[in-house]
């Protein structure tokens, strides 16, 4: 292959030299063909330089749905083609994922276009400028995807949406946002979704009948604001009568009520399944954070900062799972139960700082029990009357504290209830780590330090109850008072396996045989406290002549006294064990 320039190239050569054939170039860039010898060239033909080629002159063979037999047609028609309102059935598409099947891009959005309504398209035009008010639109998109067999979700864009009234999401019907935004007031930006509720009704609602087919669709991925001091009530996020809710990446901040409600006391309508996951609630006044009556509720990683109450489980919210929960903040009560039975608390985070406020409430209300709480954290700021953990009546029986950390409190571990458990529990620098009125209660491997430090006065108070059973417990007794206050008197429970530091006067148990006594001497028990009557001071004579069983009077906090009849002299052997009811 030869490069052609200016000078000539000889590509034919003959015996005759006039016969040589000779290609050269012009001045202008033409390509010349000419005859003969080298210094006598004929000019045979030549080949204009016309600068770029003419595509309609370039042939092109129909193919593929292209009539066009040139090439600049054939452009022409595939960009025709492409423009139309059908163009993007030409275009392919193939999903990701092992074994996706390759379709179209038409295909693709009509299959989407086939779930969802977008609420800023017509006819709803939705603006999202934090200006218009938004809620008919978003309102009539909501309808729509109700009374559609297919669009089921209606797609809120970013952007800023006035609410003058609820959104009503009708059964079956999912609202997704795109991402749950957040308005900066110092700086002036927003990001994701944002409804601002300027009323005093619920922000988003969701209500059913309570019947089985009512099956909520989803709320994920947007925030709801107000101005509680202007808008003093409605929930943020209100779901009730309905099965199977799910509530996604949303947040609810500065409602004048509660937050989230899920399940109402006000209405007889059942709600069960409830899930929410990551959302967030900040909220204000006496307000709860989550208002939980719904059984089976799942709630995971949810968040609660500020109000009256974080988790606020009525008697409804049964057999429910709680993971990895958060709150802080609150004015009373960082989880309240009031007749809720059976749930399950996994790692929750629990930091009040108010006066007289509760980490975990239990109430006298029938129905609270068979509560479980594993490796909770709970802490305080050592206010007066601060109770991180209190079972409340006779009627809060089986809720156990297992594997938890309470720090900084007034008081610990309070129970008034019946067969409720403390069970590995630590406490550090709480005045009153354990004050028990229970009646067949456990404490077990629970472990006390720092009580002095908080100004604690007993490791355990014991101020009353029946039949319990406390065992290997790791009690720090260096305050001032020692180990347990044995308050109460009555029937003695298990009491053993102490560890006690710091505590060398303290017995809880002690025996003995007496010298020739005569009746109505006293003895020395030497226990830490008063021994209790009926049968928990033992005493078996030791010399013969006594015609009845000796009596057992006279207890106090250093001896007791012995009475019979027959013999004026006798010995006894005796065992006295302190006066601790559990």
């Amino acid at each position: 292959m030869s490069t052609i320039n200016s000078a000539n190239v000889q590509v034919g050569q003959s015996n005759t030299p006039a016969n040589n054939i000779t290609l050269s170039t012009s001045a202008g860039g033409d390509l010349v063909v000419s005859k003969g010898s080298s210094g006598a060239l004929t000019e045979i033909t030549r080949i204009t330089n016309a600068g770029l080629i003419d595509a309609s002159k370039v042939s092109f063979t129909p193919a593929g749905g292209i009539a066009a037999t040139n090439v600049q047609a054939a452009i022409a028609e595939v960009g025709t083609d492409l423009s139309s309102s059908s163009g993007s059935s030409l275009i392919g598409y193939l999903p990701s994922g092992t074994g996706a099947v390759a379709t179209t891009v038409q295909q693709q959005l009509r299959n989407m276009q086939a779930w969802n309504l977008l609420a800023k398209d017509a006819p709803y035009y939705a603006m999202g400028l934090g200006t218009g008010d938004d809620t008919a639109a978003i309102n009539a998109a909501l309808t729509a995807a109700w009374l559609s067999t297919y669009k089921k979700t209606v797609l809120v864009p970013a952007g800023e949406y006035i609410l003058t009234a609820p959104l009503v999401v009708p059964v079956g019907v999912s609202l997704i946002g795109e991402g749950r935004g957040f308005i900066n007031t110092s700086y002036g930006y927003l990001s994701g979704t944002v409804f601002r509720k300027n009323h005093n009704g619920n922000a988003i609602s969701v209500t059913g009948s309570g019947g089985n087919n009512d099956i909520a669709g989803m709320l994920q991925g947007f925030c709801v604001v107000s101005n509680a001091a202007t808008y003093a009530t409605g929930a943020g996020v209100f779901i009730d009568g309905v099965q199977q809710a799910i509530v996604r990446d949303v947040t609810v901040s500065r409602c004048g009520g509660d937050s989230f409600v899920f399940g109402s006391t006000a209405t007889a309508n059942f709600t069960t399944y409830v899930t929410a996951t990551n959302c967030y609630a900040n909220t204000a006044g006496t307000g709860k954070a989550f208002a939980v009556n719904s059984k089976w509720a799942r709630l995971k990683q949810c968040i609660s900062d500020g109000g009256a109450y974080g988790f606020y489980l009525g008697a409804a919210a049964q057999e429910g799972l709680y993971e990895d929960i958060h709150c802080e903040l609150v004015t009373n009560t960082g989880i309240y139960l009031t007749g809720a039975g059976r749930n399950k608390f996994v790692k929750p985070y629990v930091n009040i700082t108010s006066a007289g406020s509760y980490g975990i409430y239990c109430a006298n209300v029938s129905g609270t029990y068979y509560n479980r709480f594993d490796e909770a954290h709970i802490l305080a700021s050592n206010t007066a009357g601060q109770v991180a953990f209190y079972n409340v009546g006779n009627q809060n029986i089986f809720n156990k504290l297992v594997s938890s950390t309470i720090e900084t409190f007034d008081t610990g571990y309070q129970d008034t209830g019946s067969y409720n458990s403390a069970l590995g529990n630590s406490f550090y620098n709480v005045k009153f780590p354990m004050v028990m009125n229970a009646a067949f209660s456990t404490l077990k491997e629970n472990t006390t330090q720092n009580t002095v430090a908080a100004g604690g006065t007993w490791a355990i108070n014991h101020v009353g109850g029946t039949t319990g059973n406390w065992t290997d417990n790791n009690l720090d007794g260096s305050n001032a008072n020692g180990l347990i206050n044995p308050g109460a008197t009555g029937v003695i429970g298990n009491f053993s396996g102490i560890r006690a530091r710091n505590n060398a006067g303290f017995v809880s148990r002690n025996g003995g045989q007496t010298a020739s006594i005569t009746t109505g001497s006293t003895v020395s028990h030497g226990l830490a406290g008063s021994p209790a009557s009926g049968g928990v001071v033992f005493v078996s004579p030791f010399t013969s002549g006594i015609t009845n069983t000796p009596n057992i009077n006279g207890i106090t906090s250093t001896v007791f006294a012995i009475n019979w009849t027959g013999t004026v002299n006798c010995q006894f052997q005796w065992v006295a064990n302190l006066a601790c009811d559990f």
